[in-house]
């Protein structure tokens, strides 16, 4: 009987085996890319092509064949509705990484019941495999949204928010906080929360900066008064460094403060807290922000394209910076304000030699139109052949031109 007993032992204790072997090995020998990739607004290419939102799907534009596909590989899917691998309502960030696109998204909605309005909503974070057959789940909360998402060596970082009166939105006092999720074993983890009750929060958020090197700074920004029509805003930047927060220095007015790290280089862009101030882009180096201005945005916007910022003030005054080179390119269209209208540009991948635009003609359309449907038309043409078509490198300007720009009121060109 006791010979019984022991072989039986034997054999589970070898399925256990086994099947431990089966779960664990697996995944200690998976591997995940050296480069670290991190989420933009609506967006993200991968190697092979463009990830977008329109409506409430995610496509992918391939890249070789130019051609658009929902992705869902589901069969006889409408691709209308949650069970679609596709299908997102309130999709805004996105970050491909080892196979799979991110999408962070949150929905709000409202019900009135005798005069008293409660709010309803929800944040998540999905992984959506490149070939639509699966949608995972990684984050999920009642309320909030997901603000940023960064991946390196198989962990994803991203930082969330929730409403500490989670049945009325229009209260603005939130909680903050930093997860990381563990691909090769599946886990959540809460790195650093943000509830300080010792001030009266008024608003408060946190963000990690941009950058495609694995070092990640966060930015956080808060008020603690809302007795003014503009409270004073504060932002704290820091670095994570073994999961731990460190404080690297802190601002006041000032509405915002985002990096660009490289294992190189860096840039800092930094955006006072008026409405009209200016974004000023500073050299970020050694976890420091320079203090010479490389670029001013006087009047426009700016948007971090990996390696390039892309600066636009209207249809016809465009200039994209090269930031590793130090280039300054500006649109031809810029001297004339008129011409060939030149597309916008959703994201720039310089590796693969491609430019992601927006094929749609604005040409002749007046500011403050409202648009009833997505008028948007994805596609992707040489980069290179783009850049030298329409744009023109600052040293290549002639003496009227370097006249222009000087005297230019919406940007400021500064040295290097």
């Amino acid at each position: 009987m006791r010979k019984k007993i022991i072989i039986i032992s034997c054999v589970i204790l070898g399925i256990l085996l086994i099947a431990t072997g089966v779960y664990v090995i697996p995944r200690l020998l998976r591997r995940f890319p050296d480069k670290a990739a991190y989420a933009t607004y609506l967006k993200c290419y991968s190697e092979d092509g463009l990830y977008y939102k329109k409506g409430n799907k995610i496509y992918f534009l391939d890249a070789d064949t130019h051609k658009s596909a929902v992705v869902c590989s589901k069969a006889n899917c409408n691709h209308d509705s949650e069970d679609c691998n596709a299908y997102i309502e309130g999709a805004n960030m996105f970050m491909y990484y080892d196979g799979y696109v991110y999408v962070s998204s949150f929905v709000v909605d409202a019900n009135s019941d005798n005069g008293e309005v409660e709010f309803f909503g929800g944040a998540r974070l999905d992984g959506i495999s490149c070939d639509g057959s699966k949608r995972v789940n990684i984050y999920n909360a009642d309320c909030g949204a997901v603000l940023s998402v960064k991946a390196i060596d198989g962990d994803i970082y991203f930082t969330a928010y929730k409403f500490r009166n989670e049945k009325d939105f229009t209260d603005p006092v939130h909680d903050n906080y930093l997860y990381k999720y563990d691909l090769r074993w599946n886990k959540s983890t809460c790195l650093y929360e943000y509830n300080d009750d010792s001030e009266s929060q008024y608003s408060s958020a946190l963000e990690i900066a941009e950058g495609d090197s694995k070092n990640i700074y966060i930015q956080h920004s808060w008020c603690t008064d809302s007795s003014g029509s503009e409270p004073d805003i504060n932002v704290d930047l820091f670095k994570l460094e073994d999961d731990q927060m460190q404080l690297l220095d802190s601002w006041e007015n000032v509405y915002w403060i985002n990096v660009l790290d490289n294992e190189e280089y860096g840039i800092a862009s930094v955006k006072g807290q008026e409405e009209d101030a200016d974004t000023i882009i500073y050299e970020f180096k050694d976890d420091k922000i320079g203090e010479t201005e490389l670029m001013r945005i006087k009047d426009g916007y700016g948007d971090i394209m990996h390696e390039y910022i892309s600066v636009v003030n209207t249809d016809y005054k465009k200039l994209l910076y090269d930031i590793k080179n130090n280039k300054y390119y500006i649109a031809n269209t810029t001297f004339t304000e008129e011409g060939t209208y030149i597309s916008d540009v959703h994201d720039i991948d310089e590796e693969h030699n491609r430019i992601y635009i927006d094929n749609h003609d604005y040409t002749g359309m007046l500011p403050g139109t409202v648009y009833t449907e997505d008028m948007s038309d994805y596609g992707v043409v040489d980069f290179d052949v783009f850049r030298d078509t329409f744009y023109t490198e600052l040293d290549d300007l002639t003496d009227e031109q370097r006249k222009q720009l000087d005297a230019m009121d919406w940007i400021v060109i500064g040295e290097r």
